[in-house]
């Protein structure tokens, strides 16, 4: 289950069922009950220009074990005087709570061809990436009719070598390549991040346009990083940095922060994408110049700027006891604007949220 804050819906899966609600008014109660097979994976995307009529202004992927199917969406007003739009935090946007969902089917629908999708995001010229359990990223490319020399729906390896084009599915499916468990996008820079399950980051440019796509690089050797950059006793062992969830930083909150990680023991990394011109900066400022040029030129790759201790624990201790140890276990973690949430695993059938957020007067949280 999950939330689109963007049309203002939660959403939730029951094996082949998609069910979607307002979560401000709890009403507008919509499904999909078509799949015919389990879903894994659900995502909020932007249409292509030119490919659907001007009412479907957001497409639902559902993912499935053999397929994934595009939805298009459309919205209405019940009584036709439901308020268009809102203003939050000084910018006006779609108000689509007071609106009825409806779901379409739209006929694209893409094989998995034996290879499981287990994240996916989208861009704002409707480009559509997912992360393959092989360790591939593809991007799913659609048109309006098919023709003589292209199909109406197609799925692109972007990150395969020509070789494996030649390689039978069951061999490439056998490949050694880390397998990619989140995909997020940055706006702001054009950059998609992958997370693998080996707690590395993968980073990819998409050019000035939003056009391309270029692997950029791969975080390196963590623990030694963050060593460097941190007192003793904070970093108990390697484990202390397996990373849990990524969160792109908007170039409006940061030139020089580009993405931040939250760990499993509570620690947030702060990375900074290095720029075209060098391969490595230390100086803040030059940083902050170089970062600014990112939107037109292809980053060289990607660096550990800043790292953050766990959280202090809040909670009533027992004053006969003289040592107090604070193990955070994070399974989930929010950012957005400065803010983070996440739960912190107590045991198995309690958590606790716990949330962070800057402190203006001394910068840090």
């Amino acid at each position: 289950m999950g939330l689109f804050p963007e049309i203002r819906r939660a959403w939730l899966t029951s094996g082949n069922a998609l069910y979607l609600w307002s979560f401000e008014n709890n009403r507008d109660f919509t499904h999909y009950l078509k799949s015919q097979y389990e879903i894994i994976d659900v995502a909020l995307v932007r249409p292509k220009s030119g490919v659907f009529n001007e009412n479907v202004e957001w497409l639902i992927v559902v993912v499935t074990p053999m397929e994934i199917i595009l939805l298009a969406t459309t919205f209405e007003s019940p009584d036709k005087t439901g308020s268009v739009f809102n203003v939050e935090h000084g910018k006006e946007f779609k108000n689509y709570s007071n609106f009825d969902l409806t779901l379409h089917e739209t006929g694209l629908n893409f094989p998995s061809d034996e290879v499981n999708m287990v994240s996916v995001c989208g861009t704002e010229n409707g480009r559509i990436f997912l992360a393959g359990s092989d360790g591939n990223v593809y991007e799913l490319n659609y048109q309006q009719e098919s023709d003589w020399f292209s199909s109406k729906c197609k799925k692109i390896n972007r990150t395969a070598s020509a070789l494996s084009y030649i390689v039978p599915t069951f061999l490439r499916s056998s490949s050694n390549r880390a397998c990619i468990v989140k995909l997020t996008y940055d706006a702001s820079r054009h950059i998609i991040y992958g997370l693998t399950e080996q707690s590395t980051i993968h980073v990819y440019w998409l050019g000035a346009n939003c056009h391309e796509f270029e692997f950029v690089g791969v975080t390196g050797d963590l623990s030694s990083e963050a060593m460097k950059l941190t007192p003793a006793g904070i970093i108990s062992s390697s484990k202390a940095l397996d990373i849990i969830s990524i969160h792109p930083v908007d170039y409006s909150e940061s030139e020089i922060i580009n993405l931040i990680a939250i760990c499993r023991s509570g620690i947030r990394l702060y990375f900074s994408i290095i720029g075209p011109a060098q391969s490595n900066i230390n100086n803040f400022a030059l940083a902050a110049q170089m970062n600014s040029q990112l939107s037109s030129q292809a980053p060289r790759g990607i660096r550990l700027a800043h790292l953050r201790a766990p959280p202090e624990e809040n909670r009533v201790r027992d004053p006969k006891k003289l040592v107090h140890r604070w193990s955070p276990n994070i399974h989930c973690a929010l950012y957005s604007n400065g803010v983070t949430l996440a739960a912190n695993a107590i045991s198995n059938e309690e958590d606790a949220l716990l949330g962070m957020i800057i402190n203006p007067s001394v910068g840090s949280s």
